[in-house]
């Protein structure tokens, strides 16, 4: 990505900050453009489409993280998330309507006339006593003049908005995640078949060794060789099915099962390939692929509605109230007289101590934080689009180099046994030969594992359908369903 995408940072944030001071009503998309040319684009991008990153991993991988949308207990988190800020929203909203009540009351009172009951002393007199019903009915209405309630509900509009960006932004994440930990636990199974094939070859040659050494054809030092060769290839072995245990333990948190889980299907011969490089576009329409950024907007835009209500707090508040009330002593009189009243209050509070200025100055400082975390959130988008892009790049052309050093070392490997078996070079030749086979292979396991990680991040710092990342259920509706 040129250095002009970069420094055009500065302006989008002065154009967010012109925004947000008129409400923050400029459009994303709009703001980029103005900033970023349509020329700048990101290094190294390839030509596939981006849906190249729906077939990521195949059938296999697939399965699984359709299934982990159904048990994930950190989805059903972000779930009840955006159910606390959807009702939120609704409660904001219901302060811009009437508000009525309906109370009735029954009271009866009993009691000796004349004199008071104080120091246990029983007054004389008559007994008095009596019952009576009473009922009321009160509605008041604020006028919203300064836009206080209604930048209140705004804000949690925008919040709950934001709230369904972060849904949206776990499941992306949830999938990329679950590629990773399918990469890694294949990779981790593919090591233990490798070593486990590097063992039984390694114990073939100490055979073999112990056997010439016994028939005087060997000398000890060739059989301490053989037999250290072996030891090593036994302890990495060891610490390879550690790695798998642990690896499958990961995946299995991931999808929201239990550690012992033994649902998980045999892992593939080898990673798949990744496919073509799919194009990264440009670095402005991320701000609109991204959930992640679309929710750090979304919360500058509340945050912006947040400062406009404290704002509007400093200013007087006009309500309208009616009531009507009534009384008797038998049910059946309760309406025979009412009484209405109607009134309009006017509420300023002229001092406080500075407290409505300071929560002003607060609201909108939270703004500004929101403002820069808008900017961070996008600075990060753009290396991790291109971090991935030249991480992918870079482990290619690593796999393409181990590959030809494989080949090369098998080729030496061949020629030092038959060497070896002609009596023209010593057994550390042959040792040596079968060290650097062994470390390409596991080199490029490695290398393959993080291509596709690589690849998987790359999907997910594009927003895109990262193994067949099923879609939003029903449950996460659109704006305009929501505000319906």
């Amino acid at each position: 990505m040129s250095g002009r995408a970069l420094r055009s940072v500065s302006r989008l944030s002065a154009l967010l900050v012109a925004g947000c001071t008129a409400g923050c009503i400029v459009p994303v998309q709009l703001a980029v453009d103005d900033t970023l040319g349509e020329t700048s684009r990101f290094a190294g991008s390839g030509d596939a489409a981006p849906s190249q990153c729906t077939a990521l991993g195949g059938t296999p991988l697939q399965s699984l993280i359709a299934s982990a949308f159904d048990e994930s207990p950190t989805l059903a988190q972000s779930w009840a998330r955006l159910s606390q800020a959807r009702a939120a929203s609704r409660a904001e909203s219901g302060s811009l309507l009437p508000s009525l009540s309906l109370s009735a009351q029954r009271s009866d009172a009993s009691g000796n006339g004349g004199g008071s009951v104080a120091g246990g002393t029983p007054p004389t007199g008559g007994a008095t006593g009596g019952s009576d019903w009473q009922a009321t009915a009160a509605a008041s209405y604020e006028l919203d003049f300064w836009g206080r309630l209604d930048s209140r509900r705004e804000a949690a509009r925008l919040s709950a908005r934001a709230a369904e960006a972060d849904l949206r932004t776990a499941t992306i994440s949830l999938a990329a995640d679950i590629a990773t930990a399918w990469a890694e636990w294949v990779t981790a199974a593919r090591r233990v078949a490798t070593l486990e094939a590097q063992y039984g070859d390694a114990r073939s040659l100490e055979r073999l060794q112990a056997l010439r050494f016994a028939n005087g054809q060997s000398d000890a030092l060739a059989l301490s060789q053989a037999r250290e060769q072996a030891a090593g290839v036994s302890a990495q072995l060891a610490d390879a099915r550690g790695g798998l245990d642990v690896a499958r333990l990961r995946l299995n948190l991931l999808l929201g099962r239990a550690p012992d889980d033994d649902r998980l299907p045999a892992p593939p011969d080898a990673l798949p390939e990744p496919g073509p490089l799919p194009a990264a576009g440009l670095p402005s329409a991320l701000l609109d692929n991204r959930p992640d950024l679309r929710a750090a907007w979304l919360r500058l835009q509340a945050a912006d509605a947040r400062a406009a209500a404290a704002a509007a707090e400093r200013w007087p508040r006009l309500t309208l109230s009616a009531s009507l009330f009534t009384q008797a002593e038998a049910f059946g009189d309760l309406f025979d007289r009412t009484i209405r009243q109607i009134a309009a209050a006017l509420d300023w509070s002229l001092f406080q101590g500075g407290t409505l200025a300071a929560r002003q100055d607060e609201a909108e400082a939270l703004a500004v934080e929101r403002l820069y975390a808008l900017e961070q959130a996008w600075l990060e988008a753009l290396r991790e689009v291109q971090a991935a892009l030249d991480s992918e790049r870079a482990a290619g052309e690593r796999i393409a180099g181990l590959e030809t050093r494989l080949g090369h070392a098998r080729e030496r490997l061949t020629q030092a046994r038959r060497s070896y078996a002609q009596g023209q070079r010593a057994y550390l030749e042959v040792l040596s030969a079968q060290q650097a086979v062994n470390s390409a292979e596991l080199e490029a396991l490695s290398a393959r594992n993080a291509r596709f990680v690589q690849r998987v991040n790359l999907c997910r710092g594009l927003a895109a359908n990262v193994a067949g990342t099923p879609p939003a259920p029903e449950r996460l509706r659109s704006e305009k369903e929501e505000a319906s």
